[in-house]
């Protein structure tokens, strides 16, 4: 700061270069002084705010991220408090379902498993030899009768009616194989009759041939097959015919290539193997 410009002429008209320079320096130091001292209340007055800024500043963000922290959590127990709540409830229905549904399965295995292993004949007869055991021993308990107290009545009739059931059995299978005799017997006859009555316009060997092959088949078997069966036989007819005839050819040729060959003054007498092939190309036509 230049002290010459600020003072009034009058004045600097009286004081010296010297004076003036001592007391602009004088002055200078003096405003430097100040400046520094207000710059160092200005910086402590900023700090002090500053620092009172931040600490209302944290004070409300710490306050607030405290209730929105408080909010979330409160949020997401809310919603694990609800997912909890479902997974436990389908687990208890998903485990009862699934039990119900095990037990339901092995009790159709146990039923599969026993109807394929024991048959069903077999449980009842099982159960009918139980409640007859439980008959017999019910009227020994009521009757006092005791296996090693019986009476030589008891015994003899036991024996005789055992015996009587051994005859029965006996004729109930006499008649039995009887029965299976006259079956097959009726059975062999209705063959016969229906043969006859099939191949009644037939020729020997075709009648043969359908006998030999359905003679021991039933009625209801001849029945559904007796057309196919006459189809066999014409085509093995067919194939035969046709072997013979190539055959009857073939001799043919070679007789007329050694005719050729070989004149001769008459006609040649037919073969014997010719001849025999004759009637079956005639056949054949």
């Amino acid at each position: 700061m230049k002290l010459k410009n600020t003072l009034p002429k009058e004045i600097t008209g009286i004081l010296t270069e010297d004076t003036l320079k001592v007391l602009e320096d004088a002055i200078n130091e003096k405003i430097e002084l100040n400046v520094e001292a207000a710059l160092v209340d200005q910086d402590k007055l900023y700090s002090e705010k500053l620092t009172e800024l931040i600490d209302v500043r944290d004070n409300d963000y710490t306050n607030k991220f405290k209730r929105a922290l408080t909010v979330q959590e409160k949020a997401f127990t809310h919603k694990l408090k609800s997912v909890v709540r479902k997974y436990e409830g389908s687990v208890k229905n998903d485990a009862g379902e699934f039990m119900n549904t095990l037990v339901e399965n092995i009790s159709n295995y146990l039923e599969e498993y026993i109807d394929e292993s024991i048959p069903t004949e077999a449980i009842v007869e099982a159960t009918q030899n139980r409640t007859a055991h439980d008959v017999l021993s019910n009227l020994r308990n009521v009757l006092s009768v005791d296996s090693a107290l019986m009476s030589e009545s008891v015994k003899e009739a036991v024996v005789d009616g055992k015996q009587t059931i051994s005859n029965l059995e006996q004729k109930v299978n006499l008649l039995a194989t009887e029965n299976d005799k006259l079956i097959a017997e009726n059975t062999a006859t209705k063959t016969k009759l229906i043969l006859n009555e099939k191949t009644a316009g037939f020729n020997a060997e075709k009648a043969d041939y359908i006998v030999r092959v359905l003679g021991d088949k039933t009625p209801q078997f001849i029945n559904e097959n007796f057309d196919y069966t006459v189809r066999l036989f014409e085509r093995d007819e067919k194939k035969q015919r046709a072997s013979l005839k190539s055959q009857a050819l073939k001799q043919r040729v070679v007789t007329e290539e050694v005719a050729m060959e070989k004149p001769v003054t008459k006609s040649a007498p037919i073969t014997e193997g010719t001849a025999s092939y004759l009637p079956e190309l005639h056949k054949a036509k």
